[in-house]
């Protein structure tokens, strides 16, 4: 039975308790033996150590980022969108909108979907959303999936806000990756952006497109087809290059303007 004052703590006395008891004195410590000429043998051993727990590390850097990629790309459309897929439809909320109280990405094509949405992405209508099918009405389109606590990433979108001006006739969207209102909103007003920005909270959109890295940059024609794919480190040079072959290709396909024909007097 336990008193009162029991913490939970005691144990059964080990032979050190026993001598306490008997006031006899600890005996005194045993320095380690050490082998002759054994100079170096710690370094080595403490070298071989650190190499194990750097190998351990990486290994769990590996497994955790297999694992996120297996259960993002593991939803709704495992493949990696590339050059001569088609770009899936999606309606995205924006950053810089109104918040919705339901805000994951909608990305089915047509509706009653499950976890990619109840109704076609393309026939959401609100203030709030951007909508991939409206962007591409209006001409080409560049995607970028970003990361706001990526440097690289969030450069690549400055890249893209500065480089947009040079080709208006080609659309372009943000989107971060796992991001939510709140903090997507802070990020596009420090850095000055003027492009629309949405936002992935979930990693739906992510997932079914199947971005590998970021940034992740798809330049996408308007019928919807995608030209181009980028991902990982993409320089200034590779988004303006893009841009303009989508711009050009789109100047390419712009019906021609003629002279109207001046109609013939009657009975000539």
């Amino acid at each position: 039975m336990t008193t009162g004052d029991d913490d939970g703590l005691d144990f059964a006395p080990d032979e050190r308790d026993q001598r306490e008891a008997a006031g006899v004195p600890d005996p005194a410590p045993v320095p380690p033996s050490r082998p002759a000429h054994d100079d170096g043998v710690v370094d080595v051993a403490r070298s071989t150590g650190n190499r194990w727990w750097l190998a351990i590390a990486v290994l769990v850097v590996v497994i955790v980022g297999g694992s996120l990629l297996t259960f993002y790309n593991g939803r709704s459309g495992s493949t990696t969108v590339g050059p001569g897929d088609s770009l899936p439809p999606f309606a995205a909320p924006l950053a810089t909108a109104p918040k919705l109280e339901h805000d994951a990405v909608n990305y089915a094509a047509e509706g009653d979907e499950g976890e990619a949405g109840r109704v076609p992405a393309c026939s959401v209508a609100n203030r709030s959303v951007v909508t991939s099918c409206r962007l591409l009405d209006e001409g080409p389109l560049v995607l970028m999936m970003f990361a706001t606590g990526v440097d690289e990433c969030v450069r690549a979108v400055d890249d893209l806000n500065r480089i947009r001006g040079s080709y208006p006739a080609v659309r372009t969207l943000a989107v971060a990756i796992g991001g939510e209102h709140g903090k997507t909103a802070t990020t596009v007003r420090n850095r000055r952006w003027t492009l629309p920005v949405a936002y992935d909270r979930d990693g739906g959109l992510s997932a079914r497109i199947g971005a590998p890295a970021c940034p992740f940059v798809l330049f996408v024609a308007p019928d919807g087809t995608v030209r181009q794919r980028l991902f990982g480190s993409v320089t200034a040079d590779e988004l303006d290059r893009g841009m303009r072959e989508l711009a050009d290709e789109r100047a390419r396909q712009a019906p021609t303007a003629t002279t109207p024909r001046t109609p013939s007097a009657p009975g000539r």
